[in-house]
């Protein structure tokens, strides 16, 4: 018989993530700055690094995932050593990418 008891903690994970609308004229009242940020950066990811990136279908976070929103420009800065771009996934929404990055330490 087993007494007392112990827990095995979950690594902490980290998921940074970006959303790139492909199209922005489908949405109602964005302002021209972010159609502008939003197309530059469609421009980038399709010219620079969606052919170095996984495609995947969908992401499964567990419970001690930490997710981090933010501009395109802010998760370009963060590929940097020790992650490459290649270590960075994307679902191809029908409008959307969303491109994440799974890590374990803070960047």
């Amino acid at each position: 018989m087993l007494t007392g008891g112990f827990t095995i903690p979950l690594p902490n994970m980290y998921l940074y993530k970006t959303t790139i609308i492909k199209d922005t004229s489908v949405y109602f009242a964005m302002p021209g700055a972010e159609q502008t940020a939003h197309a530059n950066a469609k421009t980038d990811f399709d010219a620079n690094h969606k052919a170095t990136c996984v495609e995947i279908a969908e992401r499964i976070l567990n419970d001690t995932t930490s997710v981090i929103s933010m501009t395109y420009a802010d998760f370009d800065t963060i590929v940097a050593s020790p992650v490459s771009w290649a270590d960075v996934q994307y679902t191809n929404g029908t409008n959307h990418y969303e491109i994440s990055l799974l890590s374990s330490i803070a960047l």
